[in-house]
């Protein structure tokens, strides 16, 4: 069987603050925690994508990269916690997003919603 069949996928989950935080696997407004994958493999063998969506639908949606190039206060980072769980921690400032006209933002206070798929790569 190909190991991109197994994969996890949390759905749009509604966030409005984005500074500090924890993005996972809880549908509850603004609670962090960990994304609980269960494919029972470590961070190594994941690949794992973080998208954003002004509507929480996949026409308004973008994915964002761990770029803290701006410096240490934007982006995100994936840790391992087990081979069932990782946590996306988000820096203090929130995350950086660039528009389709080249123009640099922070989201770290908009309404907006977030989707963490993981893929086993095996």
């Amino acid at each position: 069987m190909n190991s991109w069949q197994y994969r996890y996928d949390t759905g749009w989950i509604n966030r409005s603050d984005w500074t500090n935080v924890h993005l996972g696997s809880n549908t509850t407004k603004d609670t962090d925690s960990n994304v609980t994958h269960n494919l029972n493999a470590p961070l190594c063998e994941l690949l794992v994508k973080l998208f954003i969506s002004t509507d929480g639908t996949d026409a308004n949606s973008f994915e964002v990269y761990p770029d803290t190039s701006s410096g240490t206060d934007y982006g995100w980072k994936v840790f391992a916690v087990d081979n069932n769980n990782v946590k996306i921690q988000t820096a203090t400032g929130g995350l950086r997003d660039l528009s389709d006209a080249g123009v640099g933002s922070t989201i770290d206070t908009e309404n907006w919603y977030y989707r963490v798929k993981v893929w086993y790569l095996g």
